[in-house]
């Protein structure tokens, strides 16, 4: 959606957003090629280790470390349905059409396949057409768990046309048996709603369905796993893909590999391709990568003592940052863990560079420190945190002090905060990891950026993203949220909420442009603005603000100026006629169009000449929801006098032509809501003919 350039006429909303903070959209697309959309196990999403600096540029931090939001100029955010589609290579025996088929005369369809197959994928695929990949999200969180800890489906309300997913595969770690009879009555409702359901059951679980979902399977068999890699190589444009790679050991190893694998060797494919030295071809960057992949051994952390393993654990945590740094990490974690002081003098200790080579760590380029062993660091951060959980509160205020320390880079901060988020959520402890979101984001040490990493971390997590979206709504609801936290959930939703999940995005910036704070509220604006470009999400918002308005307008202590605001925003008559012109859905809009302008007319009656002034002229069906909007406000006399006035604005003879035509129809339309469809109106200076008297003012 485009900011509006013309001048408000007095009493109209705020600005418009414009300059630094418009929308700078020009198509569809990924913002960011790599970016992470989900990571569930076994499926072909995108997928990269690291999120990245990318915040540290959003978040501004200035002197006192305080929060400034700075929004991008870029492409508003592709939706990741389609980037999924780009890469996705269909499974044997996948009928997309007949799966849809399938939906349209039962409802849903269930997909069987073995684990790593990559039916998710699939699943995503027929619930989101080519081409209609940006209509609506997939709702995929509707099996919740109760506190007796047995599964349950979510009874939301069903909208038609909802795409709803259901994951009672191993991955999804629910089981099947407890659901059987919810699954077929979640069926039916969504039958009768013209909804869409797609359910994931493991290879042999099938027997478990009631008879009726036994009927809809459809078994998947395996996508062709060196397609698929060959797939994700040239979507992250490394060069010379194809066969040439392909050797006996890629063969071998792609055999038995599941698609979420084959994605992370892509990955480490293209972070070697990055880093590659001359000479080196597709194949040393696949060899590389899957060297990377393979299993470390295990680490036998009792052959290590003393400050050797503080080396190893800080190491773990922080490779890839300079040595010096690393010596200063070493010391805050003896510390924090009240390791007992070394009296010998410090020009008679071993050289660090030396107890580096003995925990087998190299100095590299840049003086930044490394493992030797690829993958070992994961694997040690693994072995310290499952043998020492009674630290676990110590490594967290250790990774605290090492994220708040800016002399190091923002990327190094990053990658501190997302690896211990990895570790904290592996041992199930989301909430740890939430928490942290908050206090990084308010605590005014420069740390807002690696909170919003963290958030990030957990929206992407297979099984905790939903806690994910749940914590973002619910702060979102806090008018009262400090600038800094509001800002980074503001962040958060642009920049990964919005591809993954829009719709919730759009309910969740919502909210933040209510807040109290302006910077929070501009922000959230802003970027609604941005995502509105897309037509599915403008209706959505759209609809959003209209039904607020009509809810709540009439109640006296409710701050309506953010709907207000954005219904401005979002109502500029060309963009609008050009909705209403659409049969589909058209006289549903009109509708809360109408209660919701008519909502705001009753609570500020200038807004009624605010608006006439802005669709008088753009066509008979908006004037008819301005007419509709006036009557049910009791505001039909301001809507008169806009009409008999709106030649007077004209610059030309011409233009005042044009501005007569248009004032006497609207003048008319309000004369035969009155029933005074027989008298002769008149406009832009002849008086209303005798016996006939207005009243113009109101």
């Amino acid at each position: 959606m485009t900011t509006q350039d013309t001048v408000r006429p007095p009493g109209s909303p705020a600005t418009s957003v414009t300059g630094d903070r418009a929308t700078t959209h020009t198509g569809s697309g990924d913002v960011n090629q790599d970016a992470t959309v989900n990571n569930v196990n076994g499926d072909q999403y995108l997928h990269q280790y690291i999120v990245g600096s990318a915040y540290s540029e959003l978040l501004r931090s200035d002197s006192d470390g305080g929060v400034t939001y700075v929004k991008e100029h870029r492409i508003v955010a592709g939706d990741w349905l389609t980037t999924l589609r780009r890469r996705f290579v269909a499974p044997l025996d996948f009928d997309e059409i007949h799966c849809r088929n399938v939906i349209a005369d039962h409802g849903a369809v269930v997909l069987s396949s073995s684990p790593g197959d990559g039916a998710r994928t699939a699943a995503l695929m027929v619930l989101a057409p080519k081409g209609e990949e940006v209509n609506r999200d997939v709702q995929d969180d509707l099996v919740r768990t109760r506190p007796d800890g047995q599964p349950v489906l979510d009874e939301a309300t069903l909208e038609e046309g909802a795409r709803l997913l259901v994951d009672l595969t191993g991955e999804s770690g629910y089981p099947l048996t407890p659901l059987r009879d919810a699954l077929e009555g979640l069926r039916v409702r969504v039958h009768r709603a013209g909804a869409s359901l797609v359910v994931l059951v493991g290879r042999g679980d099938e027997e478990k369905l009631s008879s009726s979902l036994r009927d809809l399977v459809v078994r998947l068999g395996r996508p062709s796993p060196l397609a698929v890699l060959d797939r994700h190589l040239e979507s992250r444009e490394v060069p010379d893909t194809g066969t040439a790679y392909a050797t006996q050991r890629v063969r071998t190893w792609a055999a038995t590999a599941t698609m979420g694998e084959i994605e992370e060797v892509a990955r480490r494919t293209f972070t070697a391709y990055r880093e590659a030295g001359p000479g080196e071809t597709i194949g040393d960057w696949v060899e590389t990568a899957l060297e990377a992949g393979e299993a470390a051994p295990p680490e036998d952390l009792e052959a290590v003592k003393g400050r050797a393993r503080a080396i190893l654990l800080a190491t773990s945590l922080m490779e890839g940052v300079p040595v010096e740094h690393l010596a200063v990490g070493v010391d805050r974690l003896l510390s924090q863990v009240s390791f007992p002081d070394d009296e010998t003098p410090l020009l008679d200790r071993p050289g660090f560079q030396d107890e580096l080579r003995l925990c087998g760590i190299e100095t590299r380029a840049e003086r930044r420190v490394y493992l030797t062993r690829a993958g070992r660091a994961r694997m040690l951060r693994s072995a310290f945190w499952d043998a020492h959980p009674r630290l676990h509160t110590s490594f967290g205020q250790w990774v605290d002090a090492l994220v708040a320390d800016r002399s190091l880079s923002p990327v190094d901060r990053d990658r501190i905060a997302e690896r211990w988020a990895e570790q904290t959520l592996r041992i199930a402890n989301h909430r740890e990891v939430l928490d942290r979101v908050e206090v990084w984001s308010r605590q005014r040490r420069w740390t807002a950026p690696q909170a919003a990493v963290l958030l990030t971390r957990v929206l992407r997590h297979d099984r905790y993203g939903w806690n994910g979206r749940d914590f973002i709504y619910s702060k979102a609801k806090y008018a009262s949220l400090s600038p800094e936290f509001g800002q980074v959930l503001v962040a958060v939703c642009a920049r990964e909420l919005a591809a993954t999940h829009p719709e919730q995005a759009i309910v969740r910036l919502h909210l933040l442009a209510g807040n109290g704070d302006t910077a929070v509220a501009d922000a959230a604006r802003s970027e609604l603005v941005s995502l509105t470009t897309r037509r599915p999400l403008y209706l959505k918002l759209l609809v959003r603000v209209c039904d607020r308005l009509r809810e709540h307008c009439h109640k006296p202590g409710w701050d309506h100026g953010t709907d207000r605001d954005l219904l401005w925003d979002l109502t500029p008559p060309d963009r609008l006629t050009g909705v209403l012109r659409e049969r589909i859905g058209r006289t549903a809009l009109e509708w809360r169009l109408k209660s919701g302008l008519g909502a705001l007319f009753q609570r500020e009656r200038a807004q009624t000449r605010t608006y006439a002034a802005r669709w008088i002229g753009s066509g008979r069906r908006l004037m008819e929801v301005l007419l509709a909007a006036s009557v049910s406000a009791g505001t039909l006399p301001s809507l008169y006098t806009s009409g008999l006035r709106w030649a007077d604005g004209a610059a030309t003879p011409e233009q005042r032509e044009l501005h007569r035509a248009d004032g006497e129809l609207l003048v008319r339309m309000v004369d035969a809501a009155e029933g005074l469809g027989g008298r002769e109106s008149s406009v832009a200076g002849t008086s209303t003919p005798a016996g006939t008297p207005r009243r113009e003012n109101g």
